[in-house]
């Protein structure tokens, strides 16, 4: 139980104290005053002693009786709103080594973006058995063009380009 002593005789307002196992407790060295003794423990009411007069060398014996107190939770709820980038729509997928090793499909960077939700591929690997995929394909995503993606690994732009020109796979930059 914590019992907390307040005083304007007090240079520090308050002095606070925590009772022993037993519920014994002592606030030693007061100044004379009056003061205001108040007992709190977790689960009861809080007990509040005013007026309580202290003069000289006298010692108090003050005995409260502590009643359980109505039982009280307090949850914390902390969190923030993720941040939005409204000056791009680009988007990221990272596809750990785990997957790309369950999913029984070829090792190409083509194949793997399949993986990901809304991704099309011209020459899909069913099965990995078109593992070298040496006849490419082309990527898009939710109907999108094949100029909408760039492609790269370890950070660095893939580029694909076809012999048409200005119908470029990719274009890198």
């Amino acid at each position: 139980m914590t019992v907390e002593a307040a005083s304007p005789s007090l240079i520090e307002k308050t002095r606070t104290v925590v009772s022993e196992g037993t519920g014994q407790y002592r606030i030693e060295q007061l100044r004379p005053g009056e003061y205001t003794v108040t007992f709190t423990l977790t689960g009861f009411t809080t007990v509040r002693r005013e007026g309580i007069d202290l003069s000289g060398s006298f010692s108090a014996a003050i005995n409260v009786e502590m009643r359980v107190g109505p039982v009280e939770e307090t949850v914390t709820v902390a969190g923030e709103s993720p941040v939005v980038n409204v000056q791009t729509s680009a988007k990221q997928r990272v596809i750990d080594e785990e997957l790309l090793t369950t999913v029984p499909t070829g090792r190409t960077q083509l194949t793997a973006a399949t993986l990901i939700p809304g991704m099309n591929l011209t020459n899909q690997d069913v099965g990995g058995t078109n593992i070298i995929n040496v006849t490419g394909g082309v990527l898009t995503i939710h109907g999108g063009s094949i100029n909408d993606q760039r492609t790269m690994i370890d950070g660095v732009s893939v580029a694909v380009r076809s012999d048409a020109g200005d119908n470029a796979l990719e274009r890198p930059g």
